[in-house]
Order: C-alpha cells, then structure tokens, then sequence
C-alpha cells in the first residue's frame, strides 16, 4: 500500500528516474564486484606462480655432498622437457664428479622475485638469489648473488621450469 501511496504522491517521472538509478547502482555494484574478484584472481594467480619459482630454483640450486642424489634429483622433479635434459646433462658431467670428490655443499635461498609476465598456463619470473657454497677446501661460505629469468609452465597442476637463465 505504502509504495502505491508513494507512487501516486510523486509524478511518474520521478518513480522513474528513482528505479532507474536504482537499477544503474545495481549495475555498477555488480560491475565494481567482478571486478575486484577478478583482480584477487589474478593477485592470487601470481602469488602462486612466485611460489613456485622460489621454491623450483632453492630445489634446482641446492645440494649437499653427503645426499647429492636425492638433492640433485628433487631439481630434476621441478623441471620440464628440454630443460630437464639439460639440467640432467649438466648435473652428470659436471655437479656430480666435483661436488661428491670436493665435498660441495649449495644452498640457495631466493631474497626478492617478481612476474614479468603469465597466464594461467605459463609465466616468466625474475628472481635476486644468494647462492652460498662450502667445500672440504673451502668450508668459510662463498657467496654468489645471481638475477635469475625463470620461465614455468603448468603441468597437471604444477609450476615446472621450462627455462632457465642467469642475468
């Protein structure tokens, strides 16, 4: 009855123009929504994928002597084809004769990474990584600060590095 009451106290143009900014706010609310969903979507998407990448390149860069095997294996785990080639080939010409021998102990940890570029299926990171290393020669840490370019790929739900490049 209220609204009957109402409608007729008022001219039919302002009923009007009230619905009708009603209707716009609705609108536009529902606009702004989707839009801040969709912007937590990505903010999430990219938390994600630096996640990843950080702990991708720790896996990939970090070993010690005593476990080479399983260290150097967890790498290879994070890694997808050609890169996993690669890495494989470097890793049995070249980490695992001198570290077991050297004693080489690596560890990594990743300071800052940030996304250059991504969609749902593939991104490209840059990470600032301190790469400490000991050995039975050297046992005082030698510190390596190295830029990395990380590229991943999705992979039945995981981040894998498809690409890998310092500098």
């Amino acid at each position: 009855m209220r609204v009957r009451a109402l409608a007729g106290a008022l001219p039919r143009t302002v009923v009007v123009a009230i619905l009708a900014g009603a209707v716009a706010c609705g609108a536009t609310a529902a606009v702004l929504t989707e839009n801040a969903v969709a912007e937590n979507e990505k903010r999430d998407l990219r938390a994600e994928i630096i996640a990843a990448a950080t702990q991708n390149v720790v896996a990939i860069l970090s070993y010690s002597a005593d476990t080479l095997d399983a260290d150097l294996s967890e790498g290879l785990a994070v890694t997808t084809q050609p890169f996993s080639d690669i890495l494989s080939r470097t890793v049995e010409e070249v980490i695992s004769p001198t570290a077991a021998d050297a004693g080489i102990d690596t560890s990594a940890e990743v300071l800052a990474a940030g996304v250059v570029r991504n969609d749902t299926e593939s991104a490209e990171v840059i990470l600032f990584v301190d790469q400490s290393t000991t050995s039975a020669e050297q046992p005082e840490a030698e510190l390596n600060q190295i830029t990395l370019t990380v590229s991943l790929v999705k992979s039945d739900g995981n981040w894998l590095v498809s690409e890998f490049a310092q500098g």
